[in-house]
């Protein structure tokens, strides 16, 4: 769940910041890939969306309570939990108001894991780590091992990309107990006889087919594109195209894109228009400086969305829209939410056609 608007790692692989339509989407995809065979897992347990470090290059800590926790973070996992999921992640995040004050990670933290997930939550699947080669965890313990036995001990039954494999197995040996192994032993076994995977069967590779993969984006694309505020008039744009009143400017491209290339419209300077369809393809997923964008660029869209009318259509990260200015400067703004040359079409074709 994505609370923090500005979280380097998370963004727009949430479902959302609200804590039940995660809950509802994100058990929706775990059981579309349950049914496809896969073993998929909620993660990152207890709450990776309200933090401001990335855990493949440091240790977020997350401050806070228990009671914050469960009124947000916790509640899609309780809610897969209530459902059966078989398979959690644990995140390389500390909370340290349940650590005694502590900045362990949750992943090699048995409070967390054993204590809250299995014990108070009542999660009886599987639990796996983030992997373990990351800087939040990797440089923890010098000795080779010693991370994957904290792992261990703390409650995880699959340990995630470990450096240390051979150690780590001798580790675990001679601290734990075989009960201890035993009973991981038969849930992880349990799980690949679910899945099939301990069968013998032939894998026919096909060749990959462009031509359904492109159709299929394009099908998407016309499920997802969306005006976020206010509304298109597209017989109105064809009018100022006529009347040579209509301006084009895109931003953040090296050439001439497909969507302007399939917009079926004549367009004049933006000084002798009277509406500008403004496209920004955001260079980066991420927020880092401001998804990309350099600040001389963003000034230019403001002034111009405050001069004249303005449509907005974004390709990108909708989170990086805040760096644009108000949604309320433009007269309308459609989301297209990436630059596949599928959705640049179907957007095109949206605004010519109002469809």
């Amino acid at each position: 769940m994505n609370t923090n608007p500005d979280n380097p790692v998370i963004g727009y692989r949430s479902f959302g910041n609200s804590p039940e339509k995660v809950s509802q989407l994100a058990f929706a995809a775990y059981l579309g890939m349950k049914k496809a065979g896969i073993g998929a897992c909620l993660k990152h347990f207890p709450g990776h969306g309200d933090t401001a470090t990335d855990s493949h290059l440091g240790l977020p800590i997350l401050q806070k309570s228990k009671a914050e926790l469960e009124a947000e973070e916790l509640i899609p996992f309780q809610y897969g939990i209530d459902q059966g999921v078989e398979l959690i992640m644990v995140g390389h995040l500390a909370v340290p108001a349940l650590t005694g004050g502590k900045n362990i990670p949750a992943s090699i933290s048995r409070e967390l894991i054993t204590d809250l997930l299995k014990g108070e939550m009542g999660f009886k699947g599987l639990v796996i780590s983030d992997a373990l080669n990351m800087k939040a965890v990797a440089n923890l313990f010098p000795e080779p091992g010693e991370l994957e036995w904290q792992a261990f001990h703390a409650g995880n039954d699959i340990l995630c990309f470990s450096d240390h494999v051979k150690e780590g197995i001798e580790k675990i040996a001679q601290n734990a107990s075989d009960p201890e192994i035993d009973v991981v032993f038969e849930k992880v076994m349990g799980l690949k006889t679910r899945l099939g995977v301990l069968e013998s069967k032939p894998i026919i590779v096909p060749t990959f087919d462009w031509e359904s993969h492109s159709q299929l984006q394009k099908i998407l694309a016309e499920n997802y594109i969306s005006e976020i505020y206010g509304a298109i008039d597209s017989a109105a744009l064809q009018e100022l195209a006529k009347a040579r009143k209509l301006a084009y400017r895109e931003f953040f491209t090296a050439s001439p894109s497909l969507f302007f290339q399939q917009l079926d419209l004549a367009f004049s300077s933006i000084e002798e228009a009277e509406k500008v369809i403004l496209a920004v393809f955001v260079p980066s997923h991420k927020p880092l400086n401001q998804f990309g964008m350099y600040q001389d660029t963003l000034n230019k869209i403001q002034t111009l969305a405050k001069t004249k009318p303005c449509l907005l259509v974004h390709f990108g990260n909708p989170l990086a829209l805040k760096h644009l200015g108000e949604l309320s400067d433009f007269e309308a703004v459609i989301c297209a939410y990436q630059g596949f040359e599928e959705t640049q079409a179907v957007t095109a074709a949206f605004i010519e056609m109002g469809e």
